[in-house]
């Protein structure tokens, strides 16, 4: 079972890639996908980058995501690949976000059967694994709203 990132044994929850979401302090804070946007043409790109690709400028600022979008696509995968760190059956899933741009993700909490194109999606922080130092290793999944 996957649990919310917590302490574990007086450690803080490490995300699995620095830069990608922020983790809250407190349960009144929600987590949020970090990306870039532009500041010359406004496109916003997850995850950040340092370069537009859409008019190649390199003046990037970092900006905090919506926390909701909408499902966009998705497949529901039945076999993982060795060392993954979701079991299988899993719903791969693209996000469409307010942003305009399109988030690749796992979702949770949610019945494979009801799953349906256009459904509000929120994003959730979840623990997947624990580090060498036995800490909560921590990722970003979507899960109906």
């Amino acid at each position: 079972m996957v649990k919310e990132p917590g302490k574990t044994a007086g450690k803080k929850a490490v995300p699995v890639e620095e830069g990608l979401f922020t983790l809250p302090e407190s349960p009144a804070e929600k987590p949020r996908l970090i990306g870039s946007k532009c500041r010359q043409c406004g496109e916003v790109f997850f995850p950040k980058r340092m370069v537009c690709l859409k008019c190649t400028a390199m003046d990037m600022e970092q900006v905090l995501l919506s926390a909701r979008g909408k499902l966009y696509s998705f497949t529901i995968t039945r076999l993982a690949p060795p060392g993954s760190v979701v079991k299988p059956p899993y719903v791969l899933a693209s996000i469409e976000m307010p942003e305009g741009v399109n988030v690749h993700t796992v979702l949770t909490d949610c019945d494979l059967d009801k799953v349906r194109i256009g459904m509000d999606m929120e994003m959730v922080i979840e623990t997947v694994k624990q580090d060498e130092s036995g800490r909560d290793v921590a990722a970003y999944k979507f899960r109906p709203a």
